[in-house]
């Protein structure tokens, strides 16, 4: 269980600063403007998700990362299923999924942030 913390841990990260950039973000409105508020409340709501959200799935990666000494109980391997395939396929799947979807927008956004800091992409 531990080997699996790191991930989580780092998305954990990812979703903090997604939170502190939706905050920061609602510095630059200008709240005379209708629609500026609505977009103020939009990204408030959102930032305070992301807080928690990530505070959670930190909390779940400690947690596991913990789990180094944990000793490995007895298990039934009868019970094994094809619902336990199905849930370890549908993690595999994802995450090679979510690799490809990080790849496209990791070197999109550092694009923007080298443009943002004057440097070469």
């Amino acid at each position: 269980m531990a080997q699996h913390a790191d991930i989580p841990a780092k998305i954990a990260v990812m979703f903090e600063g997604l939170a502190e950039t939706l905050e920061l973000h609602r510095r630059l409105l200008v709240l005379d403007d209708a629609s500026a508020r609505r977009e103020d409340e939009v990204y408030a709501e959102l930032a305070a998700a992301w807080k928690d959200i990530a505070t959670r799935v930190e909390r779940a990666a400690s947690r596991m990362a913990q789990q180094h000494n944990l000793p490995m109980g007895a298990h039934d391997e009868t019970a094994w299923g094809d619902e336990h395939l199905r849930a370890f396929e549908k993690f595999v799947t994802a995450q090679s999924q979510v690799l490809a979807l990080l790849k496209v927008a990791a070197d999109r956004d550092q694009k923007m942030l080298s443009s943002m800091t004057g440097g070469t992409p």
